[in-house]
């Protein structure tokens, strides 16, 4: 997953929307302006979000995004995709009535202490969630059951300590995992019964390996996901995941290198 979304309208200000659904939005950090006037920039942007729903379904926002923007976002309820590169919003209470919302992408969500807002995001199928170093309370995730492809961890340097690994067992539907959570225990038990996700990529590091229950290798013998995911990035194949229906089509970028397209998130729209 990415924050950067292939043809989306670039928007600096709310007077330049025409009605596109799929957006990225700078709206802080632009050259030229005084800090007065990217004040009144981010209180314009604030202003149009908070009217009323959009027409807008799938809205990135690659920049720094303040509390306030974050939070002007609670009305709309239409959003189908929300990708913030980094924010300094503390509280998610914004995207809870977000009930059309299949995509989440918080690349830098280093404020954040809780996510138990996304309880009641269920129709999710795709979440990605790295730098909330402050979160150690992973359980709200386990209520999001139809999620297909699954992110956690990494964007921070600090190293990103959890209470359990409980909250994945439930995941039935889940085909794509990429963890980089540490258990206080250290115990990735709950993992082996991850038969059933088709990628699964583990980050850990090399003196937690040797505290570990179970070991490394207990879990690459039980999961045919790692084994999978271990074997592509021997032979330099990368995964890009994206919507539609097509699945296992591989492509060769410019510098030769294999990447995985899997279209299996369904866009019903």
């Amino acid at each position: 997953m990415s924050v950067f979304r292939p043809g989306a309208v670039e928007l600096e200000r709310p007077a330049e929307y025409r009605g596109q659904t799929t957006v990225a939005i700078r709206a802080s950090q632009l050259p030229g302006l005084t800090a007065r006037e990217q004040a009144k920039l981010i209180d314009d942007w604030c202003r149009f979000f908070e009217a009323g729903p959009t027409g807008i379904w799938d809205v990135t926002f690659p920049m720094r995004m303040p509390k306030r923007l974050f939070d002007s976002l609670a009305s709309q309820t239409q959003l189908r995709r929300l990708a913030v590169q980094w924010g300094v919003f503390d509280d998610l209470t914004a995207l809870s009535g977000m009930s059309h919302l299949v995509e989440l992408e918080l690349d830098s969500a280093t404020s954040v202490t809780t996510l138990e807002p996304l309880r009641a995001l269920t129709t999710l199928e795709a979440l990605e969630i790295g730098g909330a170093w402050r979160v150690h309370d992973y359980s709200a995730v386990g209520d999001l059951t139809v999620l297909r492809q699954l992110k956690l961890g990494g964007g921070s340097e600090k190293r990103q300590e959890v209470h359990s690994l409980d909250f994945l067992t439930g995941l039935r539907e889940l085909r794509q995992l990429s963890l980089d959570l540490v258990p206080d225990d250290l115990d990735y038990s709950p993992l082996l019964a991850l038969t059933w996700v088709e990628e699964i990529h583990l980050s850990t590091l090399e003196t937690h390996r040797k505290r570990m229950t179970p070991s490394m290798t207990d879990l690459e013998w039980a999961l045919p996901g790692l084994q999978r995911r271990q074997a592509d990035e021997l032979a330099r194949r990368h995964y890009v995941w994206q919507r539609g229906e097509r699945v296992g089509d591989y492509r060769a970028n410019a510098d030769g290198e294999w990447y995985l397209h899997r279209y299996d998130i369904h866009d019903d729209a």
